[in-house]
């Protein structure tokens, strides 16, 4: 289907309204990494990258009123 509206979020905490795609694609966990502060040439521990508070893949589909956490995992296992 072609996704031709504006898409609202929560992206870490703030409220991001996206653009429609010009091909008409549907937004992309993937697509916002652009949009936050990781450095992936200074990383500080593994990304995690969370939708609707799940770990999930970087090409699930995003839709109106998701929220999107994104930032290093930054908790070492203790021992």
């Amino acid at each position: 289907p072609m996704h031709r509206s504006s898409l609202r979020i929560e992206l870490n905490g703030k409220t991001v309204v996206l653009p429609p795609k010009p091909n008409g694609d549907a937004h992309q966990l993937f697509d916002m990494m652009a949009l936050v502060d990781i450095d992936p040439a200074n990383p500080k521990g593994m990304v995690k990258v969370l939708l609707n508070g799940k770990e999930s893949s970087y090409l699930e589909e995003l839709v109106n009123g998701d929220k999107v956490d994104i930032g290093w995992d930054e908790t070492r296992p203790s021992g």
